[in-house]
């Protein structure tokens, strides 16, 4: 287990102090007060601190709130808007305000932050793909920033056929879902939902495959460019036999878990069956297919089932007990990062540790150095990915922001602890 020990601690604090302004620059929108000349905040005259923040009658760190909002409906491919603000996590943006106040619970909110300027991007929640980053300059007790979200590259693909085979032809399209045609169009006039089966899709090259009832078509790709309508005939299905499957756990791990056959989309269990009586959806995952032998995956929460494959005949039910879940292995982990000494929280009553990318957490109380657990109350819990973080100080510590406490595993499934000593 790494330590973070207190001579370090102590060392750091006297680094801080003695060598504040040794590799810090400046900017004009950093200096709140003054100008910036060779890389050092000059205050007018009755100002003073880094950041010409401070003056006589408010000798403290002023802080105050910012509110990031976008004027505009959110991209459909995105869900949210996820906004990281250097050191002080991520918060999200659910829905378009034009003017918020702080604390709106559309937007997405940071408060307690002090007087300076900041970093931050804007990234989309559903693909994980950054769309635009810039600063924000916080200087008063509430700033309202809006986002630029004009490089979310989104276009759109409307699948068609006037094939009609007694059914709607269903489309997945890998990574991003399924939709059912809602008519039989020839040349749909618009990417519209009522037209044919409709995605809304970063700019990109996709493979998609088509079927309903005992039809499929042929798989193929389909290039969405940015902010057009692209439309995609499927042509003609072919009859082929068909037959169901139905997947099943008796295994309850508090959630139901979801499967996702390859090509197919996912489907969510119902109901915890040992030995389902028939193919009703009502016991299990329910599927439809062609015939033919498949791969599977299913998943619930941090839980996971071995995944594997099945063979679907013609006319014909298929029972697949997908076996017991595991989050061992796969899933997450959790980080825990408790302090063992209370004289931390003389020097910096708000503790907070931070990772990149997942935000922070305040450790609240001193526990025994010797803790075993990651449920132990007081400390900062992270639930992660199986990798390797850096943590660090958070920015509420004043004295010690930015401090590195090492790179730390997180095994899938385990407790990883960490005592600041």
């Amino acid at each position: 287990m790494k330590l973070f020990t207190r001579n370090s601690f102590y060392f750091i604090i006297f680094s801080l102090l003695m060598g504040a302004n040794s590799c810090r620059r400046c900017t004009d929108d950093s200096c709140l007060n003054g100008t910036c000349i060779d890389g050092k905040c000059i205050c007018r005259s009755g100002f003073f601190g880094l950041n010409c923040e401070l003056n006589k009658n408010n000798s403290t760190i002023s802080k105050g709130s910012v509110v990031f909002h976008v004027n505009s409906s959110i991209a459909s491919s995105c869900t949210y808007y996820v906004i990281q603000l250097g050191a002080y996590g991520s918060q999200y943006i659910t829905s378009a305000v034009s003017s918020p106040n702080c604390g709106n619970s559309s937007s997405a909110n940071f408060s307690n932050i002090p007087y300076g300027t900041y970093q931050y991007t804007v990234s989309c929640y559903s693909t994980g793909a950054t769309l635009s980053s810039g600063t924000v300059v916080v200087n008063s007790a509430c700033v309202k920033q809006l986002v630029n979200v004009s490089t979310v590259n989104n276009g759109q693909v409307i699948f068609h056929t006037t094939n009609n085979n007694g059914c709607y032809p269903i489309v997945t399209i890998q990574g991003y879902g399924t939709q059912t045609m809602q008519s039989f169009q020839s040349n749909p006039s618009s990417c519209t939902a009522s037209l044919g089966a409709f995605f809304s899709l970063p700019a990109g090259t996709y493979n998609y495959t088509a079927y309903c009832g005992n039809y499929t078509w042929t798989s193929g790709s389909v290039t969405v460019t940015a902010n057009s309508c692209t439309k995609r005939n499927i042509g003609t299905g072919t009859y082929v036999n068909t037959g169901q499957v139905i997947f099943h756990t008796s295994q309850n791990l508090g959630c139901y878990p979801t499967v996702t056959v390859q090509g197919y989309g996912s489907q969510t269990l119902q109901s915890f069956n040992g030995n389902p009586s028939s193919c009703s959806s009502s016991l299990g995952a329910l599927f439809t297919l062609p015939v033919g032998t498949y791969s599977y995956s299913a998943s619930c929460g941090s839980y996971q089932w071995p995944s594997g494959t099945f063979t679907v005949s013609a006319n014909s039910c298929t029972n697949k007990n997908i076996g017991s879940g595991s989050s061992g292995g796969t899933g997450n982990g959790r980080l825990s990062v408790y302090i063992a000494s209370s004289s931390y929280f003389s020097l910096c009553p708000n503790f907070d540790v931070v990772i990149q990318g997942y935000g922070s957490k305040f450790i609240t109380q001193a526990v025994s150095a010797s803790v075993s657990n990651c449920t132990t109350t007081g400390g900062a819990h992270f639930d992660l990915p199986p990798g390797t973080y850096e943590l660090k100080v958070g920015n509420s510590c004043t004295l010690l922001a930015g401090s590195s406490l090492g790179n730390f595993s997180v095994v899938a499934g385990g407790c990883n602890i960490h005592v600041i000593p």
